[in-house]
């Protein structure tokens, strides 16, 4: 009787959870009083008023996944397209806000290279957690 010995190789890879290539963040709309503008008797905006676009290289908009999740108050999840230093935050067209982002570039040898937002400034103020905050809408 002969044994014979077999050598599968292991997919390390296979149970992988990766990042998005692009990062998102999280971001919630109240008014000056602390109203929650996104949901509930105080809503200000449904979510195809709301638009978090960049500008490529060849000057087109390039327009961020948003989603919205309901809670006290309201969070916008915005999914960023792709690695851009400055978005724009447009309100029933009209744009309100700028933000910049500083990444942290991490190499998976399961899922390549992506970009995780570690610094976000909303109209030039540094945000104490760069992927969740709050806008404050002035009247």
């Amino acid at each position: 009787m002969q044994f014979g010995f077999f050598w599968a190789g292991c997919d390390s890879c296979k149970n992988v959870d990766c990042y998005p290539k692009f990062d998102e963040f999280r971001v919630s709309l109240v008014s000056e009083s602390g109203e929650d503008l996104l949901s509930g008797g105080t809503k200000k905006y449904d979510l195809s008023d709301i638009k978090v676009f960049a500008i490529d290289q060849d000057d087109n908009k390039v327009y961020a996944g948003l989603f919205i999740f309901e809670g006290s108050p309201a969070e916008l999840e915005v999914s960023l397209a792709y690695k851009n230093e400055r978005s724009f935050i447009e309100l029933n067209r009209t744009v309100t806000d700028t933000l910049d982002f500083e990444y942290t570039i991490y190499d998976h040898k399961c899922c390549g290279t992506g970009y995780v937002i570690n610094e976000t400034r909303l109209n030039g103020e540094t945000q104490e957690d760069a992927r969740l905050f709050e806008i404050t809408e002035k009247n």
